[in-house]
């Protein structure tokens, strides 16, 4: 019941978004920041010494998702002023999004402590590179492919994200204050949850490409490196 009522409410808050907002377009920002927050960090550890690709682009991926993290705490606070002002508080935006109020009160009010813990043609580069350098070069480029097309898959799920962020940074957490018992579940459980794994398979390609790319030019420690390697 608990999650079914969740799960309405969630749904409700996709709805409104889509229709009076631009949520694919907010991620899309998001995650442009979030990756230039990961060159910057990829670009501050190689002047630290880190300068084996396969280690740095990871780690600049995991804290730049702590900026993703972040980015998403201050949509949630933009929306919430928003909705807050516009309908004096969570009881009036569970209104806005047909919401019943009083059922999500009693239903979820153990939300927070149940769920606390879940959380060229051939030849002619053939001519050029030898096979295991045309092999690495295609694992390099399959995998930056791949780790962007889980940034996008993120853009592309981006209303039922937000949904869920709004839902329970917001709504909820209201309706927890009003009732001043328990505590509501926290925002950050489901954003974790919803991209873990796009942030994980990002981590592991990049990861993947970087061994690749150093595979193929030892001297580089960078992909302006590689690139003048293969263009030389």
């Amino acid at each position: 019941m608990k999650d079914g009522l969740r799960s309405y409410a969630i749904k409700r808050a996709e709805q409104y978004l889509l229709r009076k907002d631009v949520p694919r377009l907010h991620m899309l920002m998001i995650v442009t920041a979030t990756g230039a927050a990961g060159f910057l960090f990829s670009f501050a550890l190689l002047h630290l010494g880190v300068e084996t690709m396969w280690i740095r682009y990871p780690v600049a991926v995991a804290m730049a998702y702590s900026v993703f993290l972040l980015l998403l705490r201050l949509w949630l606070a933009y929306q919430s002023a928003i909705l807050a002002g516009d309908r004096g508080g969570g009881a009036g935006v569970a209104d806005l999004l047909d919401i019943p109020v009083d059922q999500i009160a009693d239903g979820l009010l153990q939300l927070g402590t149940d769920q606390a813990g879940d959380i060229g043609s051939g030849a002619g580069i053939a001519d050029i590179f030898d096979l295991d350098e045309i092999v690495f070069l295609i694992v390099a480029v399959v995998a930056i492919i791949g780790a962007l097309a889980a940034s996008l898959y993120i853009v592309y799920m981006a209303p039922a994200l937000f949904a869920e962020v709004l839902v329970d940074g917001f709504v909820v957490s209201c309706l927890y204050r009003r009732l001043r018992k328990g505590e509501p579940r926290h925002w950050i459980y489901g954003a974790v949850r919803r991209t873990w794994i796009p942030a994980l398979v990002t981590v592991l390609l990049l990861g993947l490409a970087g061994y690749a790319m150093q595979t193929l030019a030892p001297t580089a420690n960078s992909i302006g490196d590689v690139c003048r390697y293969l263009l030389g």
